[in-house]
């Protein structure tokens, strides 16, 4: 299990950042958040974390992001993380996130 993570933590430093591995953690890490300031229904009309994530990841398919900024989608996913539900609430979303995924 460590040599596997080892590798892919090597393989990430040696490549960037993956269009396919925002396209997933993306929607994740979206709507546990909506899930856990506890605003999936009444905000965003979502009845499960699967369809929250099948919505937002529609957002950021290989299709609809056409230019992809593996710098600005880390930095949007780190800069989630780090929000607060007063944040969410606010719409403060991190700056990162409008150029992670442009065109999309």
């Amino acid at each position: 299990m460590r040599t596997t993570l080892a590798l892919s933590l090597l393989l990430l430093s040696a490549c960037g950042y993956k269009q396919e591995e925002f396209a997933v953690q993306y929607p994740e890490t979206v709507c546990a958040l909506y899930d856990a300031c506890e605003v999936m229904l009444t905000l965003k009309g979502y009845e499960t974390v699967e369809a929250c994530e099948d919505d937002v990841g529609d957002e950021v398919s290989e299709s609809a992001c056409a230019d992809f900024d593996k710098d600005a989608a880390q930095a949007c996913l780190d800069g989630i993380t780090e929000m607060s539900c007063e944040d969410l609430l606010a719409e403060d979303w991190p700056s990162e996130c409008e150029t992670a995924c442009t065109g999309g």
